[in-house]
């Protein structure tokens, strides 16, 4: 029984699961980064969306005010009162003075944010003062002496908004402020003849955030000259540390001119700051958002996102379990029909072929065992026939035996008769005989092959009277002599000698065979006859390829040199084999070139 831990179904399961596990976290994971930078950005598209309309009706009322402090510096009644020599007490400097008063109490009554005015003050810096404002500003008298306690007065700075302070002529329940001061230029020579002073109360801010909704944890910031406040209802608190010189962040924001930075304060908490610029100076505003208000985001998004993984991990399983219905149900069955095949029950199953793929196995398998059903029957008639020959085999074995007595009895009777001549042929047949009757191997070594060739020229010097002679050189040579050849190579080269080559001149010759090796360590074997040779047109046609086979086989048709040829290379390569010399009227000189083998294996190449 196969362990669940090995089986297919084991690993469909296993599959299924942890892939849909990786595409659980891989989306999961690609899902939370992206949506929670959505969520972030959407977070902070909507604060400065809120914060710009805010910031829209806070400057509305700065350019108001902003307005009003230059209408005054440029106003003639006003420069020509600062710059009036009547003196002071004399009735010409008092109604230039009631006329400079009238002139910024008008621009003052129509301005449209007067109300946020806690202050307007114009002055020489001396004895002339000029001041109007709320019910308050009585509270401490204005007089040349304390004129230095208005920030900006005690430098001849060119017009600017100061920062966040406290009224220094009023008591410590009034609002704080933010001082303007502008100079007021002669137009003739542009010399500064006066200065205009504006304090605006903060609630100027504070009235139009009042409806501004700021999360726990989030704070809400001014910020002007460099500093920063944190803004808390009516109270205005400096900080340390500015929250809008954090890590900007790109791209967070749709306006270009809203600035996002990133910011830790010195406890750690980090802050997402969101600032619109109100358009007058440096004067921001900013909104700083918590950690904990994207918090409430992330952690919804990590909600949704657990029960889409898990949904995703519900539908991995079912489909896992799926496959096992769908894929293991047949296999099953198939592997039923295989235990059955083992069994021995052949037979054809129709319910396993079904119409899909693994239909197409279920065929096989029917194929299959219908194809084993024929191979046994092929096997008994295979054996039947081995029976067959096996007896023909042992009945042809008695036939030779036969014809090697019958030549043995002819051998005696002819040495009785002392016809030693017919004993000898019929010894050396004997002996051709049984090497081709009994012998089955391909290569044989050459001392063998040099008797083969012998017995035959024996039988051949006897059929023409002796005029033919064969001679061998270099036979001593044992280690020459033991090379492996292909058995009958030397015998069809001596035929094709005798027959068309010694014959046509008579029947009268010689054929010597010489035995060398090579420079490279090949055996060259060279039989050479003084028949009527060939041309070497004859000698090349002996090769030829098949398009000149019937002209090779009318001249050559008995001559075995090409079948020779072929064997040799067959045995032992392309590069050995036969070469012809011949010369008409005088010779024909076989070259033959083997390599040296050994029955136990190859000689080493003389150096």
């Amino acid at each position: 029984m196969r362990r669940f831990g090995k089986s297919i179904r084991f690993k469909i399961t296993q599959i299924a699961v942890l892939f849909t596990l990786a595409l659980t976290v891989l989306l999961g994971t690609i899902s939370f980064v992206f949506f929670q930078n959505y969520a972030r950005r959407s977070v902070i598209q909507a604060t400065e969306f809120n914060l710009q309309l805010v910031a829209g009706l806070v400057r509305q009322d700065i350019i108001n005010l902003n307005s009003l402090s230059n209408r005054c510096t440029m106003d003639a009644d006003v420069r020509r009162w600062l710059t009036s020599k009547a003196a002071v007490d004399s009735p010409a400097f008092k109604h230039t003075s009631v006329t400079a008063y009238e002139a910024v109490r008008g621009q003052y009554n129509l301005n449209r944010s007067y109300t946020y005015v806690q202050r307007l003050v114009v002055t020489d810096g001396a004895a002339r003062i000029l001041q109007l404002g709320g019910p308050s500003i009585n509270s401490v008298p204005l007089t040349p002496y304390n004129l230095s306690l208005i920030p900006g007065m005690q430098d001849d700075s060119p017009s600017q908004w100061q920062s966040v302070t406290h009224d220094p002529y009023m008591g410590p329940s009034a609002p704080d402020c933010i001082y303007s001061v502008r100079p007021v230029e002669d137009p003739g020579t542009h010399a500064r003849v006066g200065t205009v002073i504006l304090s605006v109360s903060t609630q100027v801010l504070s009235d139009q955030l009042r409806s501004y909704q700021v999360a726990a944890g989030d704070k809400l910031c001014f910020s002007i000259g460099g500093q920063t406040w944190h803004i808390d209802g009516e109270a205005f608190a400096l900080l340390d540390e500015p929250y809008t010189r954090g890590r900007a962040v790109s791209g967070a924001a749709r306006s270009a001119d809203t600035g996002v930075t990133e910011f830790q304060d010195a406890a750690g908490a980090r802050y997402t700051v969101v600032s619109c610029p109100l358009g007058l100076g440096d004067m921001t505003l900013s909104h700083a958002l918590a950690e904990s208000t994207f918090a409430g985001q992330r952690n919804l998004l990590l909600l949704l996102l657990g029960g889409g993984c898990l949904l995703i991990l519900v539908l991995g399983l079912g489909i896992a379990a799926y496959l096992n219905r769908t894929i293991m149900g047949p296999v099953g069955k198939m592997r039923a029909r295989m235990d059955a095949i083992a069994a021995g029950d052949f037979s054809a199953d129709p319910a396993i072929e079904w119409d899909n793929e693994l239909g197409d196995v279920g065929r096989g398998i029917n194929k299959l065992s219908h194809d084993v059903v024929g191979l046994m029957d092929s096997r008994l008639a295979d054996e039947k026939a081995k029976q067959d020959l096996e007896y023909r085999m042992l009945q042809n074995q008695i036939n030779p035996h036969f014809i090697y007595n019958t030549l043995n009895s002819i051998k005696w009777m002819a040495t009785i008769q002392n016809a030693t001549g017919i004993a000898e042929m019929t010894t050396a047949f004997s002996r051709l005989l049984k090497s081709v009757s009994k012998s089955n191997e391909e290569l044989i070594p050459l001392r063998e092959e040099f008797a083969l060739l012998n017995d035959y020229c024996t039988i051949q010097q006897y059929r023409y009277g002796g005029s033919i002679t064969l001679e061998i050189a270099d036979i001593s040579d044992e280690d020459l002599c033991g090379c492996l050849i292909p058995r009958f190579t030397l015998q069809p080269l001596a035929e094709n000698a005798i027959f068309h080559g010694i014959e046509p001149k008579g029947g009268v010759g010689s054929i010597w065979l010489h035995i060398s090796q090579t420079e490279q360590g090949d055996v060259s074997i060279m039989m050479e006859d003084d028949g009527v040779g060939m041309t070497p047109e004859a000698a090349a046609k002996i090769f030829a390829p098949d398009d000149e086979e019937e002209d090779r086989k009318k001249k050559f048709q008995q001559i075995g040199i090409r079948n020779v040829h072929r064997r040799i290379q067959y045995a032992f390569g392309p590069g050995y084999g036969i070469t012809i010399e011949s010369e008409p009227g005088r010779y024909t000189r076989m070259h033959i070139l083997i390599p040296y083998l050994r029955p136990e294996g190859p000689k080493e190449v003389p150096q």
